[in-house]
């Protein structure tokens, strides 16, 4: 598997992640909870922006070099 394949797919973990926090932070009983689940989201929403950036570059990379062949 191709690095952009492997961040691309860290991409994908990391959203469905997001989406099981989001969904945790709304289903939680007790406000410290949803305030755990929601700062966790946070970060993962974070990572996904990050690892969106990666894959653009990789991406950038991988036009540039296919076209100097």
């Amino acid at each position: 598997m191709t690095l952009f394949l492997q961040v691309k797919q860290c991409c994908v973990n990391a959203k469905n992640i997001h989406a099981m926090l989001q969904q945790y932070a709304l289903q939680a009983m007790e406000e410290d909870s949803q305030v755990v689940f929601h700062e966790a989201m946070m970060e993962t929403e974070e990572v996904v922006g990050e690892l969106r950036k990666q894959l653009q570059e990789l991406e950038h990379e991988l036009t540039n070099g296919m076209r100097l062949h």
